[in-house]
């Protein structure tokens, strides 16, 4: 993934190699700027930031649309003469519960002035799950019939929507939505139904809509084997667990 921009008298060339990562992985890449005026230019603000970014927060150049940045910029003191160039390398890894790329949202790499991000160039990167949560994700769908409806970053988490198959197993269950993320190497499932529970109203049986959250934390033997391979088994039988809870027929 390359870009170059312009900001007088200097051009940046930025270049990140690949072009989309998961959760976890290593990014890297490197900077050239070079100088096409007739003065000295101190480079000792400038380099490239990694931030999540608001996009509409960016686009209307609003300052708090930068979250969890880290910066990697030129050694101190650094030079850059008339008609010279300075290069940069750097790389990152990224956190296995960092946000993803969605559509308001997303990880962005900026060159530049480190002290205005709005001034310099920017790329957005494809980030997406960590491979075994879209196995996970995969294993849910494939054998308990539910559909992905969308998919975008909230408080820390993977936050997924989904259509949910009803008929007769499945017809308590009105809406869920699954919050994921691997943490400390644990998968941290937030489950948040809304069921159709019976209640009463004035002495008679009625059907009511009710909210329910189920949190659960699996060890890596219960959602992986042989290295990253996803424990089949172990997820179906962890997901079977937090779906007969849900479904226990409570009356209130």
């Amino acid at each position: 993934m390359k870009g170059t921009f312009f900001q007088q008298p200097l051009e940046f060339s930025l270049d990140i190699q690949g072009e989309s990562w998961m959760q976890g992985q290593v990014v890297k890449g490197n900077l050239i700027i070079r100088n096409h005026g007739a003065d000295e230019v101190d480079l000792s603000n400038f380099g490239v930031t990694f931030a999540h970014t608001d996009a509409k927060k960016l686009k209307a150049k609003n300052e708090k649309a930068f979250s969890n940045s880290e910066k990697f910029p030129f050694p101190s003191g650094t030079k850059l003469s008339p008609s010279g160039e300075q290069s940069l390398e750097w790389e990152f890894k990224l956190s296995t519960d960092c946000p993803i790329t969605e559509k308001s949202s997303s990880p962005y790499i900026y060159c530049g002035n480190q002290d205005d991000l709005f001034e310099g160039g920017h790329l957005e990167l494809q980030v997406e799950p960590i491979e075994i949560l879209s196995k996970y994700i995969e294993i849910f769908e494939n054998f308990f019939r539910f559909k992905r409806k969308t998919l975008k970053n909230k408080k820390g988490f993977i936050d997924i929507a989904y259509t949910c198959p009803g008929g007769k197993d499945m017809g308590q269950i009105d809406k869920l939505n699954q919050q994921l993320r691997i943490s400390d190497g644990n998968l941290q499932i937030n489950w948040l139904f809304k069921l159709n529970k019976l209640g009463y109203d004035e002495g008679r049986v009625v059907e009511e809509k009710v909210e329910k959250k189920l949190e659960q934390i699996l060890e890596p033997k219960q959602f992986t084997i042989y290295g990253d391979s996803p424990n089949q088994d172990g997820i179906i039988a962890s997901i079977n667990e937090i779906l007969d809870q849900a479904k226990k027929k409570d009356i209130f």
